[in-house]
């Protein structure tokens, strides 16, 4: 069911309340906006600690790091694929500015959006 959108998670680990798909569904389906840890336990009917628990046992990493790699990823592709200006980019996965956008991207990948585009061969991106 979400095992094609959500990374590393499979149907399989699921728990069949839902407490897990819904909350992965709703970030994946909702990548637009900021996904916080007690959106996502609200969504699941669950305490912040007790999601975070459930969560990093059934994803193997805690909700805000999943978030931030999923954005990066996504994020990673648009640069890739587009010539998007990265405020584009930056509100696409969720960030309210290019500068904190920025900060996350070059935390996850080690470099900096534009240093990670001007790496990419000119045929990844359209003409």
């Amino acid at each position: 069911m979400l095992d094609h959108l959500a990374v590393g998670v499979e149907a399989k680990d699921i728990d069949t309340r839902g407490f897990l798909a819904c909350p992965v569904q709703v970030t994946h389906v909702h990548k637009g906006q900021v996904a916080v840890d007690e959106d996502l336990a609200r969504e699941a009917g669950l305490s912040r600690a007790a999601f975070a628990r459930n969560f990093s046992a059934s994803v193997g990493e805690p909700p805000h790091s999943y978030l931030t790699r999923w954005r990066m990823g996504i994020a990673a592709q648009l640069l890739e694929e587009t010539d998007l200006r990265l405020s584009e980019i930056a509100s696409r996965v969720g960030y309210r500015s290019e500068f904190s956008f920025s900060r996350a991207f070059k935390m996850a990948r080690g470099v900096s959006p534009i240093q990670y585009r001007r790496a990419m061969p000119a045929r990844s991106r359209p003409a």
